[in-house]
């Protein structure tokens, strides 16, 4: 704070119509020492950053002083208020305590974090490699984006839509692969090219059983298939599996369904979570909010289900229509409601929880 230094108790009766004024005798300036004590009865200019002379116990900022006497002689400060012992002074250990941690195992390195770390004199930090994880669609109907769509063709959006989901919550970074066609030669060619590049390899589609999906056939001949096929809804064709990486060691594999929906929210509730853990940083703890339903929920025995929903005006929540499963959907939801096995049929008005979206995933705008 620029202003002058003085003891406290030398300005205790000043007041704007009786001010007090003290002589100035020199400045303090920051990263320099003072050059000498200040006696009782005078004061000294210091600027933002200057350490506190000796002989003062506050500082008053110019602002709060008042109108300047005509030269004199030598330079004076006028006191139209009594300052307080300690007032615009910071003391040495004020932003962190001696002793103090600055960052645990686990925590996620900001800008503040940074700026803490560079002002208490810290050159490097130890940091967890971003995980890699490879997204690899398959599928002869998918094209890629600036593409021409030819008959029966789609846009591969969920390798875009999972990309940004694995770095904004999940804190990895993406190898995006191109569309995969629909052979086993050629899924099993893909699967190997990533295995020694990725820490975590996501398939999205081909997991479920037809003629035409090949991912866990080619899991099984390139690794260990540990679990195909999920009791929930969607995405109860989900796969999980490790590939053989070299060298003795292994890559964990997830293998979403195609469909949208079943692949968003089976990425939030199992992929995001392994790339967190990867990259060792904590559980992703969303916000929740207790709402009655706008309309009845159905229980499915022995099926974990994810339910899209949103606010309605009224502040009830309404379950989104099977039919949406697009990411259209996801644009006008909120967030999810988990109905676990054992979760009996919900009725019209019941109270339930709503996981929220983070808040930069919500459409505000609906």
């Amino acid at each position: 704070m620029d202003g002058v230094a003085l003891t406290a108790a030398d300005a205790a009766a000043a007041t704007e119509s009786s001010p007090v004024v003290l002589p100035l005798r020199g400045a303090a300036y920051a990263g320099a020492l003072p050059s000498a004590g200040v006696a009782r009865g005078t004061a000294i200019e210091v600027t933002t950053g200057a350490m506190l002379p000796p002989g003062t116990d506050c500082v008053i900022p110019h602002e709060r002083l008042g109108a300047p006497l005509p030269p004199q002689g030598e330079p004076v400060a006028v006191i139209v208020q009594p300052p307080q012992r300690g007032e615009f002074v910071a003391p040495a250990d004020d932003l962190v305590r001696k002793g103090a941690p600055l960052a645990q195992p686990g925590t996620v390195v900001t800008p503040a974090l940074v700026g803490v770390l560079a002002s208490c004199g810290w050159p490097a930090l130890h940091v967890v490699r971003r995980p890699q994880v490879a997204l690899m669609p398959t599928g002869d109907e998918l094209v890629a984006l600036g593409s021409t769509l030819g008959p029966g063709q789609v846009f591969g959006s969920n390798v875009y839509a999972l990309d940004a989901l694995v770095t904004s919550l999940g804190g990895g970074e993406s190898q995006v692969h191109p569309p995969i066609p629909d052979e086993l030669p050629a899924v099993e060619a893909a699967l190997l090219d990533v295995a020694a590049r990725a820490d975590l390899v996501v398939t999205i589609g081909g997991s479920g059983r037809s003629r035409r999906d090949h991912v866990g056939t080619a899991v099984g001949a390139l690794g260990s298939s540990l679990a195909h096929g999920l009791a929930v809804r969607p995405g109860a064709s989900t796969l999980l599996g490790t590939l053989r990486a070299g060298g003795g060691t292994s890559v964990p594999l997830v293998g979403l369904p195609g469909h949208p929906a079943a692949a968003s929210l089976i990425a939030c509730v199992l992929v995001v979570p392994a790339v967190r853990a990867l990259g060792g940083m904590p559980p992703w703890q969303p916000q929740s909010l207790l709402a009655p339903l706008a309309a009845p929920l159905r229980a499915e025995p022995g099926v974990h289900q994810l339910i899209l929903a949103r606010r309605t005006q009224e502040g009830s929540l309404q379950p989104l229509e099977r039919s949406v499963g697009d990411y259209w959907g996801f644009l006008q939801s909120e967030g999810i409601i988990q109905m676990p096995p054992g979760t009996p049929s919900l009725a019209r008005g019941q109270m339930v929880s709503l996981e929220l979206w983070p808040q930069l995933w919500r459409n505000e705008a609906r």
